[in-house]
């Protein structure tokens, strides 16, 4: 037979006979917070937090929460990508990250991370430390060394080869595994030894991880060979397992080891256990019908934390957590296989006089339960076999080689454990019956052998020499009777399913019935009774639909539920273990209760049960001490005194993990300025008034029984008590009135430490209204109040007294305006007239004159100056009309360009005289709809006041707008600059120029033309100078708006 096959079939025996402990996992997925299923590596730090690698960021664990630290350009928090390779927490606490883009450095205090060095960019594929600082890494298949104190990097020598895997730290020593097969160990960067594996192992053989167990024996881990053990000492390697039971090569991915004789292997088969003493070995994979096996079979990662639970991360099933204490429930339920209990709702347990269990369930008959041999046999009425008359079994009792069974619609059944065949059945229809009800509900053997049967109608008694049944008068036969319980003074309690509590007595058949008083706190705390129990100082305890309770000795009950540490007040049965501890079952979990100081503990299946749904009377005791419990979900076992004496020697920690101001998350500096670092490391909060309503969490590391902790909290200063809490590990406080306050948390009881405390002190800053110095800014502004009430009512009769002199001088201007319009209309009227008068005889003499040219132009001239002033009477009469009376436009369809020709050809002797050039500028031929006598106004005016105020040069322009809709005059001249600050005041009637005060003119030309204009829906106004240029800019719509 070859060495391989010898090899296979010797891993093949050896995981069949590995030890029958049963290992138990929690798992936690993407649904539980996990930012990926995908867990590459994980650690836990100094403070106990677990941290684990994905390919999708790094993540915290508390117990409770799952906090993501993810690469994000946004945030810039320092890390460049997601992909998570290894981790390892330095002596400074600081926790160095290996990714596929070199080592970052996580910095706990501000949760910031920095990138290690620019000259290790490639993959990281392990990190390891010692407790001086030194750091060894493997990055793109290359070893180095980093001295934490000196901040150099060294590349380590290893032949050019390429280096596969890195060692835990073993005194200050690490060794190293390359692609050919060498084993290289190196302190500090000081190579110190070097062994080649002998080529009969695997001569494609490559290395995945190396642990050192400092017994100078190396475990290695390969990705095609399994598991190999290197002697230091004698240079030997021997092969430990290699081929998973499918016979394929196992590829180890990650070590650990979990006791000093246990190495934990985490693989692409699943986890596998070798113990080092008898060499046994375990394969566990994931099974689909097990909830609480692991979650997948690839392995890469495992972690051991500081209470001995093991963390392993797989690549499709996130994380799977181990803890011894999660074995001390043994779980009984079905499971896709032959050998396995049938059913889920166990209501029946009960043991035979070989040690088996018997178990009955209410949805697949009846279970036999070897457990020496961890075999299961079930029985049901299809069974041709046994013939079992019905699958729910509400009744058992094991009597020498007979087993009775009672069913829940079917009568009694008696089955020989034997031939494990029904030998007997009664029932209600069977002929010269004397058993009338077919609902067998608790079958009970008294002290003196008495077999008692509770039924849906009444109470039995068997008797077996006879096989009848005799229903028992001492107590009512119409009630339904659902357990039975004898104490030690033989007295018998009976429980009822709405009748409360009865009891009798055998020695003098006298009864009593205890009922539920709703007005009466003694009494029993409801009529639906499940269970009653002595214990070992002869108290009688009631398990009820109310509650536990305890028969005191005045016949009154004392009350158990919620307010005494229980999840609910509804109980289903009870037991006594060896220590003096009941164990009740409720509908919400498992509770322990102390008989002598009432403390107690409520286990869930954080803990490791099936369920925290129990099923009614369900609970036995077997000769060894061990509990059975029967739940919804199958059945638990345990010892009391493992749970009992498992008390965890590590101080669990306590920290407060995040602080919310109005539900918004203030956890580190970087997302909150009320922070200096992490919430975690913060002693004091600064808050505004604004912000007097906030929350605070807070999580003891406790992983095996994080939902079992419970709390107590208060805000000194605000709060008078402390406030317990459980379920939720949140404290709220709203609209808190500014002050300094103190917030203390605590773990409530002993049990997972003493005086285990964590405190912040608060600061709520008033708001600025209510400060000191706000109070004197107060008393300043009443004193500057007053200074400026009577400053204002200083200002304000002297701005009345501005005004009414304003008021008065408006009046006077208007008065005066008044007075010239009506001196010059006066004068107006007197001098055009005489002027009428003179024009009609000088145009005769013109005529007559004849052809006497010095004359006629000495007669021109005056008729020229005639007509001017004629002009200027009329425009003194127009602005009177414009002012006082309106003034009617006669609008037409006119050539602008031939009015404005006209115009400026009254100007050109004038201009010629006065050595000006007049310009005229047209670009096309324009027709608008104009009052004519308004337009040659307008034009005169300004035509005339260039020609007026010019030097050297007139340029009149006419032109259309871009939209075609209006056309534009401009009349530039190149006079004196007007002020553009004086554009508004150009258009004022009478209004004249300080610089042009010399020349004569009236100031009423511009005011009757921008008045005239406006009458047109047009626009006249002064533009600033260019080229040194007064322009006038006019613009009229071309045709009459409507």
């Amino acid at each position: 037979m070859s060495s391989k096959k010898i090899i296979s079939l010797f891993f093949f025996l050896s995981v069949q006979v590995l030890f029958a402990q049963e290992y138990y996992f929690n798992q936690y997925h993407v649904e539980q917070g996990l930012s990926n299923n995908t867990i590459l590596c994980s650690m836990q730090d100094s403070r106990g937090f677990m941290w684990f690698g994905t390919k999708e960021g790094l993540n915290r664990f508390d117990g409770y929460f799952f906090k993501t630290f993810q690469s994000d350009p946004e945030l810039n928090n320092g890390l460049t990508t997601n992909m998570i390779r290894d981790l390892y927490e330095d002596k400074n606490k600081n926790i160095w990250i290996g990714t596929d883009q070199g080592i970052f450095i996580f910095n706990p205090f501000t949760e910031s991370f920095s990138i290690f060095s620019d000259q290790i960019l490639g993959e990281i594929l392990e990190i390891q430390g010692d407790a001086q600082g030194n750091i060894w890494f493997i990055s793109n298949l290359t070893a180095y060394y980093y001295s934490l104190e000196n901040k150099k990097i060294t590349e380590l020598e290893v032949n050019n080869k390429h280096v596969t895997a890195l060692s835990n730290v073993i005194n200050q020593q690490v060794f190293f595994t390359t692609t050919n097969k060498e084993i290289l160990q190196f302190s500090k960067s000081t190579l110190i030894r070097r062994d080649t594996l002998v080529e009969n192992i695997n001569r494609h053989l490559s290395i995945e991880k190396v642990y050192a167990n400092g017994k100078d024996e190396l475990f290695l881990g390969t990705t095609n060979s399994g598991v190999l053990l290197h002697n230091l000492q004698s240079k030997k390697t021997e092969i430990l397992f290699s081929h998973d039971k499918n016979h394929f090569p196992i590829f180890v991915r990650d070590i650990n080891q979990q006791s000093p004789d246990e190495y934990w292997f985490a693989t692409e088969s699943g986890l596998y256990i070798y113990n080092r003493s008898t060499s046994q070995v375990k394969n566990i994979q994931k099974e689909e019908d097990n909830p609480f096996g692991i979650s997948d079979n690839a392995l890469y990662t495992i972690c051991k934390d500081n209470n001995n639970g093991i963390w392993i991360g797989s690549y499709f099933g996130g994380v799977n957590y181990y803890s011894p204490k999660n074995g001390y429930f043994e779980k009984i339920f079905h499971r896709n296989t032959t050998n396995s209990i049938k059913g889920s709702a166990v209501r029946e347990i009960t043991q035979d006089k070989n040690g088996d269990i018997w178990i009955g369930t209410e949805d697949a008959g009846l279970t036999k339960w070897n457990t020496k041999k961890n075999q299961f046999s079930n029985y049901y009425p299809s069974d041709n076999n046994s013939k079992l008359s019905h699958t729910n079994i509400h009744g058992l009792l094991a009597v020498g080689d007979t087993l009775l069974v009672g069913t829940f619609q079917s009568g009694l059944d008696f089955l020989s454990i034997g031939s494990d065949k029904v030998i007997k059945h009664f029932d209600s229809e069977a002929p010269n019956t004397t058993l009338h009800s077919d609902f067998i509900y608790h079958i009970y053997r008294t002290r003196k052998n008495k077999i008692l049967i509770a039924t849906g109608r009444g109470l039995y008694e068997y008797f077996p020499k006879t096989s009848k049944f005799a229903l028992l008068s001492v107590v009512p036969d119409y009630i339904f009777y659902t357990s039975i319980f004898e104490d030690s003074n033989e007295n018998i309690w009976l429980g009822t399913w709405r009748d409360g509590l009865i009891s009798y007595s055998q020695k003098d058949n006298s009864s009593k019935v205890y009922r539920h008083e709703a007005n009466l706190s003694g009494s029993i705390s409801s009529n639906r009774v499940n269970r009653v129990f002595e214990d070992s100082k002869k108290n009688i305890w009631v398990a009820t639909d109310g509650g536990l309770c305890q028969l005191l000795a005045n016949g009154q009950f004392k009350r158990f539920g919620k307010k005494d540490g229980f999840p609910n007040n509804f109980a289903l049965a009870m037991l006594e273990d060896d220590q003096k501890n009941l164990w009740i079952t409720t509908s919400k979990g498992l509770v322990r209760m102390s008989i002598d100081t009432y403390q107690t503990r409520t286990f869930g299946t954080e803990n490791g049960l099936l369920t925290t749904q129990f099923n009614y009377n369900s609970a036995f005791k077997d000769a060894e001490g061990y509990l059975y419990f029967g739940s919804s979900k199958g059945l638990i076992r345990f010892l009391p005194k493992n749970l009992n004496s498992a008390q965890s020697s590590i101080k669990t920690p306590l920290y407060i993990t995040g602080f919310q101001i109005y539900n918004e998350s203030s956890t580190s500096h970087e997302s909150s300025p009320q922070l200096d670092s992490s919430i975690i490391f913060t002693d004091k909060i600064s808050l505004n008034h604004n912000q007097s309503s906030f929350s605070i969490d807070f999580a003891a590391l406790n992983f095996y029984a994080s939902q079992s902790i419970e709390y107590a909290y208060k805000l000194e200063g605000f709060d008078k008590d402390w406030t317990q809490v459980k379920t939720n590990r949140k404290a709220y406080f709203t609209k808190v009135p500014p002050g300094k306050y103190t917030f203390l948390v605590k773990i409530a009881g002993n049990e997972f430490g003493e005086n285990v405390e964590r405190r912040i002190e608060i600061e709520i800053h008033p708001p600025f209204w209510k400060s000191k110095f706000a109070y004197f800014v107060y008393c300043l502004l009443v004193v500057l109040a007053i200074s400026y009430i009577y400053k204002s009512y200083v200002r304000k009769i002297k701005a009345r007294n501005r005004q009414k002199i304003i008021l008065i001088n408006e009046k006077k201007e208007k008065e005066l305006h008044r007075a010239k319009i009506d001196f010059f209309t006066n004068i107006t009227h007197e001098i055009k007239t005489p002027l009428t008068l003179i024009k009609a005889p000088l145009e005769r003499v013109i005529q007559r004159v004849g052809e006497d040219p010095s004359v006629s132009k000495l007669l021109n001239t005056m008729d020229n100056n005639t007509n001017k002033l004629v002009e200027l009477t009329n425009q003194l009469l127009d602005i009177t009309k414009l002012e006082v009376h309106g003034f009617g436009l006669h609008f037409e369809q006119k050539n602008i360009n031939q009015i404005l020709s006209n115009i400026i050809r009254n100007f050109e002797l004038l201009a010629e005289e006065k050595g000006i050039r007049l310009t005229f500028k047209q670009e096309q031929q324009i027709v608008a709809e104009i009052d004519e006598d308004s337009l040659d106004k307008i034009c005169t005016n300004l035509i005339s006041n260039a020609v007026k105020y010019a030097q050297k040069e007139v340029t009149i322009v006419i032109k259309l707008n871009e939209e075609k809709s209006h056309f534009i005059i401009l009349v530039k001249n190149d006079g004196l600059i007007i002020p553009y600050s004086e554009r508004n005041n150009l258009f004022a009637p009478f209004f004249r120029l300080k610089q042009n005060i010399h020349i004569q003119g009236t100031g009423l030309g511009l005011s009757l033309a921008k008045s005239l204009t406006e009458l047109h829906n047009g626009k006249l106004e002064l533009l600033e100078s260019q080229n040194h240029l007064n322009i006038f800019y006019l613009t009229i719509p071309l045709k009459k708006l409507k």
